[in-house]
């Protein structure tokens, strides 16, 4: 049986490995602006409030953007009211890793700073996230874009989300050159077809709370008991306290306790540094004092661990991260212009990390931009080691309370050096990839056992008079060649299917 691949595409925070649902279209040019970018729509439902009359007339493209959607596979939903989306016959128990409700708005009926008109745009948004949070999987997000400037600002979004039990993951800057042909629309009054001023616009994000399950022992009367306690999930920037993560390359262990203040806890984090531990309490004066705040609360520290080896480390051995991170690698010494000395720890470090990264892992490399630094090329290298960029984010240090850079090396290790304006994080992920499965010979299907599981593991059931061969894959990665004995002939009566995607 061969097998085809198709690479994982991404739009901005969008994969076409994401089941995406949209609310609220205008002339459906944000649906198509992700299609285009993915090549496809299959993974996307697009859904308006207008009736399919109405929007025709409404707006001049959208008969035009409909038919191309339609060809490019997208399920579209007209009538559908974003306080009761999961409500929707055609989208009763549903599961979406996105939901998306760009420029959420209540109609001009009075001026937009009028209390009464922010009122009446609040419960717009808090049913849209109270129907949304049904619909959402377990790691999926919720996504709102709105304005940033007075009176949007006064909406309170996140703190709408909060109300409902929703945890606000970023903001981060909207921007409508990054969807080529998406056009922003009014979609009420006399110039209902005509554009707003987008100017300061975020896109904010919102997930489930998770909760991490604690085995507390507890010694009363001379007796041990087991008490089970949650922790709600806790986050600070890019990480979560529940993820699995890994800090490599730490200076004075300064970067893991503002992680582990911010979580109340580091029984997530391993740890690690270069230097020996008496190399460590020389070089930098609070490294102590850090890492003694870091074990109470229940970090992992190891030392002499190298970016280049460390997954063959004794106590890293198969060991696997949600996030991995190395902030401001630097190859022994201050030597800028020794480019080549620097992309080969970076090659090395990407290399080890993707071997010890989860399935929906990523990886975290903090670098300076300006040059001679942009020189290294990081996402080249991370290409080499088979990860592939998912997004570049700007990286400031007051994002991180406590957090102080060291030099590391040289007479003034134990000294900062500017971080500067122009500093990013780079985030890598493996690549992912969607299989098509197709039978070289024709085989005999009861369609009625054909089964696409909605879930991580995908299962494709082959039925015979005499036997039957079930095929359980995951969707990640698949490298599984499948070997079948069944032997069948084919008659007029017979279902023939020579094709089966695996979503």
């Amino acid at each position: 049986m061969d097998t085809k691949k198709m690479e994982e595409k991404w739009i901005k925070h969008y994969s076409n490995n994401h089941k995406i649902l949209l609310v609220g279209e205008g002339d459906f040019s944000f649906a198509l602006s992700l299609a285009n970018a993915f090549g496809s729509a299959s993974n996307m439902v697009a859904t308006s409030r207008d009736s399919k009359g109405l929007l025709i007339m409404k707006y001049s493209r959208s008969f035009a953007i409909l038919e191309e959607l339609e060809t490019l596979g997208c399920s579209i939903v007209h009538e559908v009211d974003a306080y009761s989306v999961h409500k929707h016959p055609m989208l009763q128990n549903k599961a979406f890793d996105r939901i998306v409700y760009n420029f959420p708005h209540a109609g001009f009926d009075l001026a937009e700073n009028n209390l009464n008109q922010i009122g009446l745009h609040q419960e717009v948004v808090l049913g849209f996230l109270k129907s949304a949070k049904k619909m959402l999987t377990i790691n999926g997000e919720i996504h709102i874009t709105h304005k940033n400037n007075k009176p949007f600002s006064k909406w309170e979004i996140v703190k709408c989300a909060e109300k409902i039990g929703l945890v606000f993951v970023e903001k981060v800057p909207f921007k409508i050159s990054d969807y080529p042909g998406y056009v922003n629309k009014r979609g009420s009054g006399e110039n209902c077809d005509g554009t707003f001023p987008i100017g300061d616009s975020s896109t904010f994000k919102f997930s489930k709370p998770k909760y991490v399950s604690k085995i507390m022992l507890v010694s009363q009367n001379q007796k041990c008991c087991r008490i089970d306690s949650k922790m709600e999930e806790r986050w600070i920037k890019h990480y979560s306290s529940c993820h699995k993560i890994l800090l490599v390359g730490e200076g004075d262990f300064s970067f893991a306790l503002s992680l582990a203040r911010a979580f109340c806890s580091a029984s997530n984090i391993v740890a690690t540094s270069f230097d020996s531990k008496v190399s460590l309490q020389v070089k930098y004066s609070r490294a102590t004092i850090n890492q003694i705040e870091l074990k109470r609360f229940g970090c992992t520290i190891l030392h002499e661990v190298d970016a280049l080896t460390m997954d063959q480390h004794p106590l890293l051995l198969g060991k696997i991260f949600d996030r991995i991170v190395f902030n401001f690698p630097q190859d022994i010494g201050f030597a800028f212009h020794k480019i080549q000395n620097h992309q080969k720890l970076v090659l090395g470090f990407l290399q080890n990390a993707r071997k010890m990264l989860s399935r929906d892992g990523e990886v975290h490399v903090t670098l300076n931009c300006t040059y001679p630094f942009n020189k290294w090329e990081v996402v080249k290298l991370a290409k080499k080691a088979g990860l592939v960029l998912v997004k570049k984010v700007p990286f400031k240090m007051q994002d991180y309370p406590c957090y102080t850079n060291r030099r590391g090396s040289g007479l003034n290790w134990d000294g900062k050096f500017d971080v500067g304006y122009y500093c990013s994080t780079f985030k890598f992920s493996k690549a992912k990839n969607v299989q098509s499965f197709v039978a070289i010979s024709e085989i005999s299907v009861d369609p009625n056992s054909l089964r696409l599981k909605d879930t991580s593991e995908c299962e494709l059931k082959l039925s015979s008079k005499d036997q039957t061969v079930r095929i359980s894959t995951s969707t990640n990665l698949i490298e599984t060649t499948i070997y079948s004995p069944i032997n069948t002939t084919t008659n007029s009566n017979s279902n023939l299917i020579s094709m089966c995607t695996i979503l």
